[in-house]
């Protein structure tokens, strides 16, 4: 039995609410039948793996997000990309609704550790329990799911018919297969109570559940540490290499395990002596091999990735933020009567599956203040500086635009789904709510050398920050010579989509607004339509 779980189920009674909505534990007993998964069994290579706060974050995202639009009739995540994982919530009438977490076609989860840690990090944001209840209460589910899973008439019973409509037209079965390879267009079911419940009156059926499933887990290994290597299932398998560890312990063994051979004063056949110089040689050479891997990994600043899907983005672990500060921090050092804004990412830019820039012309586009974490406190405060005063981000039209472009773009969002500016200030920068980057290409309109004002200093910027998409505030021709050589491959209305080589080589691709941020002509939608659609041709 874990430690900690005796003191948490002493003081659980969980009742984790969403508005009106909460979920009814009180059926997921598990009556002593627990189910037995079939989970993969191969091994995996460093790429294909990740931590459990990555894994956590894909239910939270879809959490989050169903919460956000928990005021709509039918609210549904569709997740990035879309439909790999996926939510809808279902209100009951005279009948309990639910929760419905799909897992796409091209979902990679294969181990039942992992997708609890899904289902979780889902629970843990849509109905706003704690991590600790999230954690149980998401093995309960998973196993509830498993032991009713193609029991359709169960689930009519029970609960409103309605919430098995989401995705009925991607599968037909409700709850959890217990076999991995069959969890590609699946459905999880996660129950409300009925309408007018207060709390959870069966905490112990919930107690029961979590004792269960985690006696059965007990084993010797060391509890999972947060940022834990999980296996990530994407990807062949390919067998493991052993570590030198491990061999020089075999070889070892082996040694031991040979007759006698020396003689009768005790000491060491010559023969014996000049295997073992060569044995400590080959274990030297497999060292060093391994030490100048490891260096050249680090100073080439290699990216660790895991494939999201056969051909579309990649989730990646690079963190260009430290370049960041000393590149700027140099430029200010080398123009130190100059007040140059520092822009670039804000936090948690580079754990984005679509890393998104915005370029802007010059530093009136943000009235005066510094891009980074300063920028996003007056987000969350809902007070920006503006010529006019103090704006919040659905008032200022310049923020309003890019907090809805990005997060529509990033979740391919019709526009009237958007949720409003102010909503967004509230989750951007957060580790589970959303990012992006703000450049200008006129750091201050009175540098007049050199660099800082330069192409080089531009482009390096773009480098560092290795954006899936930049997106320009309606830039000129003398600002887009400065990124680099721009060549038109596609328009819609007034706005174009480029092909963009910098000096060095490096390309990227960038969709020039037709009109200004700040111009309300046109229309927020309109614009946002224009970039949209230029979007999906990439």
């Amino acid at each position: 039995m874990k430690k900690w779980f005796l003191p948490v189920m002493a003081v659980l009674t969980f009742s984790a609410f969403a508005d009106d909505v909460s979920l009814d534990s009180s059926v997921l007993s598990t009556d002593g039948n627990t189910p037995s998964y079939i989970e993969f069994s191969g091994t995996y290579t460093a790429g294909q793996t990740t931590s459990a706060d990555l894994i956590r974050a894909i239910g939270a995202n879809l959490g989050k997000e169903i919460t956000l639009k928990q005021k709509d009739a039918s609210p549904l995540a569709e997740g990035n990309p879309k439909f790999k994982y996926s939510a809808a919530r279902i209100y009951g009438s005279e009948k309990p609704g639910a929760d419905i977490l799909y897992l796409g076609k091209s979902a990679g989860v294969d181990t039942i550790k992992c997708l609890r840690m899904i289902v979780s990090g889902y629970i843990r944001e849509a109905f706003g329990s704690s991590a600790e209840e999230s954690d149980i209460i998401a093995a309960a589910v998973c196993d509830w799911n498993a032991r009713n899973y193609g029991n359709t008439s169960y689930f009519k019973s029970r609960f409103d018919e309605k919430i098995l409509d989401p995705f009925s037209d991607l599968c037909t079965d409700a709850g959890l297969p217990s076999d991995y390879k069959e969890w590609p267009n699946s459905r999880i079911v996660i129950p409300h109570q009925a309408a007018g419940s207060a709390t959870v009156s069966a905490v112990s059926a919930v107690a029961a559940a979590a004792e269960t499933i985690f006696e059965q887990e007990e084993d010797p290994e060391p509890a999972l540490e947060e940022e834990e290597e999980i296996p990530a299932a994407e990807g062949p398998s390919i067998s493991a290499v052993e570590s030198p560890r491990s061999l020089i312990a075999g070889e070892e063994a082996d040694i031991m395990r040979e007759p006698s051979a020396v003689n009768e004063d005790n000491g060491w056949p010559w023969w014996w002596i000049i295997l073992l110089i060569i044995l400590l040689l080959i274990i030297l050479l497999i060292v060093l091999i391994c030490l100048f891997k490891k260096r050249a990994a680090k100073n080439t600043g290699k990216e660790v990735e895991r494939q999201v899907n056969g051909t579309g983005p990649e989730i990646t672990v690079y963190d260009g933020s430290g370049e960041e500060t000393k590149l700027l921090e140099r430029i200010k050092e080398e123009n130190p009567d100059v007040d140059i804004k520092l822009d670039g990412s804000l936090p948690f830019y580079y754990r984005q599956e679509m890393k998104i820039l915005m370029i802007g012309k010059d530093n009136n586009g943000i009235d005066g203040s510094e891009y980074s974490e300063a920028m996003v406190k007056a987000y969350k405060a809902h007070r920006i500086a503006s010529k006019n005063g103090f704006m919040t981000p659905s008032a200022h039209i310049i923020h309003r635009r890019t907090l809805k472009y990005v997060w529509g773009l990033q979740k391919d969002l019709d526009y009237k789904d958007i949720p409003k500016a102010n909503d967004l200030a509230d989750i951007v920068g957060d580790e589970n709510g959303f990012s992006f980057a703000r450049i200008n290409v006129i750091k201050n309109a009175e540098v007049g050398s050199s660099y800082a004002d330069g192409e080089k200093l531009i482009q390096e910027q773009i480098r560092i920050l290795k954006p899936d998409l930049a997106i320009g505030m309606k830039l000129d021709w003398e600002a887009l010579d400065k990124l680099g050589t721009p060549k038109e491959i596609d328009s819609e209305g007034s706005t174009k989509l480029y092909d963009m080589i910098d000096d060095s080589g490096w390309k990227y691709k960038l969709i020039n607004a037709g009109i200004y941020f700040s111009d309300p002509k046109g229309g927020d939608e309109i614009l946002y339509e224009e970039i949209r659609r230029l979007f999906k041709k990439l």
